[in-house]
């Protein structure tokens, strides 16, 4: 049983070394690390594949999907190994024992195994907040009702159960985790580590979290692409 960690990454020269030393440090060793080039400007590319070569568990790829992040996600998920797929930003931290505790939770009937995660500002690297990811059994009822979030960065997802709904909508422009999760949470178990496993930054001027139109428009979408299940409350 391997993890197959999936980074997206564009012009990510300055944060990837975070996020990548983290995984390197990680004390469940069993991973791959596929870092998803969308064609990047900068030394992106160098700096990743000297990372392959100290460690052949990370992995270079050029994106050759659709492009934007849902995009390189796909690719990365096509490419991927591992049984178990774990969704991260390209901005964030994994705290070391990240993949262990949430690999613990693994079970046959779960698909999806959640966590906590602490939200620092990119700018002073205050902790913001603390995201409460945690979610048990059938939790599509409390997606729909705001009563449950899910992001990417604190999860682990089946290979399998990604490859059912076809992996990642690359026409969601924003809240790309709610979408993914609503589709997962109509066949999925969940489980929960009910621990903070990591670290998700906000606030960068270069990140989707300051595009109030992007927030808006990928809302929106989300909205509209699953308004029977919103009206019908997910009621199974």
């Amino acid at each position: 049983m391997k993890v197959s960690v999936i980074i997206p990454a564009y012009n990510r020269l300055h944060t990837l070394p975070r996020v990548l030393d983290s995984f390197a440090a990680q004390t469940f060793s069993d991973w791959e690390c596929i870092i998803v080039d969308d064609h990047s400007t900068d030394a992106t590319r160098e700096l990743v594949l000297s990372y392959t070569e100290r460690d052949n568990r990370f992995l270079y790829m050029l994106n050759t999907c659709e492009k934007g992040a849902q995009g390189a996600r796909n690719c990365g998920i096509a490419a991927a190994q591992g049984e178990w797929i774990a969704l991260f930003d390209s901005d964030d931290y994994a705290y070391p024992n990240f993949l262990e505790e949430l690999t613990k939770k693994i079970a046959d009937r779960v698909d999806v195994i959640t966590s906590k995660a602490r939200m620092v500002d990119s700018n002073t690297n205050e902790t913001i907040d603390i995201a409460n990811w945690c979610a048990e059994g059938n939790v599509l009822s409390d997606l729909l009702n705001g009563r449950v979030y899910i992001g990417y960065n604190g999860t682990l997802i089946r290979k399998a159960a990604l490859e059912r709904i076809a992996g990642t909508d690359t026409k969601c422009r924003s809240h790309q985790e709610y979408d993914t999760h609503i589709r997962l949470s109509q066949f999925c178990t969940y489980a929960s580590t009910n621990q903070i496993l990591s670290d998700y930054y906000l606030n960068a001027a270069d990140t989707i979290t300051v595009d109030r139109r992007k927030h808006y428009d990928g809302y929106s979408y989300i909205l509209l692409k699953h308004s029977k299940l919103f009206r019908g409350g997910g009621l199974r």
